[in-house]
């Protein structure tokens, strides 16, 4: 394997990694200081308020890492800069537009608690902030810059909510935060997320890329392959989310925080995946175009490897010792939320088994068939939600969290082998090495 992918990975990894650190001080702070029915309710508004911002993405961030390698590749400027103003205009649009539908919905159903125009403004900005960040790393890392464009959502962002929320619960008024005071830190998170992100973009990458002052502007087709990017990040968020609704809806904000404590736990699983997922996005793109496909598929294999062993090792953790970790980790409140990590552990293994396919499918223009696999699990994940959760509460959820992200991975794997010819599990043998003898 080329020594640069190796470094690369371990610098993604250690930041995927720093993040996840951070990531899960955060949901413990917030747990132990909400407790579990406050922080239920916090979690259900952030999942509101990140469902508008995936939708008002348009797959701009998944189609711009593309665009950006690709070009940067042929040497390319001119596209690169019609892109990145045609992101902008699109994520400022899509994310007034989506919050306003909210405002207008809202007003009848009354989703987050607000007393005036306070609480709307807050998922505007919010929104706003999370949808131009996102836009703003896709350019970083399709530059080739792939560690330094996850630096602000995967460090910086949790560090300053972190900050924030220690602050508004300093002595001595350490009293149970309330959701309306997290929401707030995540608003504070967000915005200085979003300007390290701009300035990075600004002194870094667009004083080379602005050297070409012309703009081409491939709007067509753009738009064409934003549509099922979008359409996929939809549905992945209605895959995320599917569980925490519904708890919320049959169940109580109790159940909410209990669940959302065994999913911390469970997603350490396939940290090293996500953060490999990352780091391959670019070069993937890259030896695609070149028509690299045996460089490719190694490329793939060694991130499934890294991927598997490592989850593997925190799995058997999580099996082992479920209870005492969540009882250790999150308190005695939550320790109904054993049974439900036993099982999330068995479905984020079994993805960590797979390997990045959907990050391949994605690079290679493959977006459909992310989107038909996604709309499958989807499907399944909200039936089997609706049909579990109101008699099995957590337990349900799990289950349906579980089936639905290992019908997903099979599916792109499928799609993988029978579009690319490549097989991303290293246990069964090279499609392009076969073919090239």
């Amino acid at each position: 394997m080329n020594q640069s992918y190796r470094y690369s990975a371990v610098l993604s990894t250690a930041v995927r990694a720093s993040s996840l650190c951070v990531s899960t001080l955060v949901a413990i702070f917030l747990a132990r200081i909400m407790g579990p029915e406050n922080y239920g309710k916090y979690t259900f508004y952030i999942s509101v308020i990140l469902s508008l911002a995936i939708a008002s993405q348009f797959g701009l961030h998944r189609l711009g890492v593309r665009v950006v390698a690709e070009n940067v590749q042929r040497g390319e400027y001119s596209m690169i800069n019609g892109y990145f103003l045609f992101a902008l205009v699109i994520g400022v649009f899509l994310s007034l537009g989506t919050s306003s539908i909210f405002f207008i919905f809202d007003y009848s159903y009354s989703l987050i608690d607000r007393a005036n125009l306070y609480g709307y403004l807050t998922v505007l900005f919010t929104v706003t902030a999370v949808v131009l960040t996102a836009i703003l790393d896709a350019v970083i890392q399709g530059s080739r810059k792939v560690i330094l464009g996850q630096v602000s959502v995967a460090l910086i962002r949790p560090l300053v909510l972190i900050s924030v929320a220690v602050f508004l619960a300093w002595p001595p008024n350490l009293v149970q935060l309330s959701s309306a005071d997290a929401i707030l830190a995540f608003l504070c998170a967000a915005f200085v997320s979003l300007c390290f992100s701009l300035t990075v973009t600004l002194t870094i990458i667009l004083k080379n890329i602005f050297t070409n002052s012309s703009f081409i502007a491939d709007t067509s087709r753009w738009v064409g392959a934003c549509i099922p990017l979008a359409f996929t990040s939809v549905l992945a968020q209605i895959n995320s989310v599917a569980d925490v609704f519904s708890l919320s809806i049959f169940q109580t904000d109790e159940a909410v925080g209990i669940y959302r404590s065994a999913f911390q736990i469970a997603n350490l699983i396939v940290i090293v995946q996500q953060a490999l997922a990352i780091m391959a996005g670019p070069h993937i793109a890259r030896l695609y175009a070149a028509s690299s496909l045996l460089e490719l598929e190694n490329l793939v294999r060694f991130c499934t490897k890294i991927a598997a062993a490592a989850g593997l090792i925190v799995t058997l953790g999580t099996l082992l010792a479920g209870r005492s970790l969540v009882v250790l980790i999150f308190g005695d409140a939550y320790s109904d939320a054993a049974l439900p990590l036993f099982i999330l552990s068995i479905g984020f293994l079994g993805s960590s088994v797979f390997g990045v396919v959907g990050v391949v499918l994605n690079m290679t223009g493959n977006e459909r068939k992310v989107a038909f696999a996604m709309t499958v699990s989807a499907l399944a994940n909200v039936v089997l939600n609706l049909a579990l959760v109101p008699a099995f509460g957590v337990v349900g959820a799990a289950v349906a969290t579980t089936v639905s992200l290992l019908l997903w991975n099979s599916l792109m794997w499928i799609s993988v082998r029978t579009t690319l010819d490549i097989e991303s599990v290293p246990l069964l043998g090279s499609r392009q090495l076969r073919l090239s003898e």
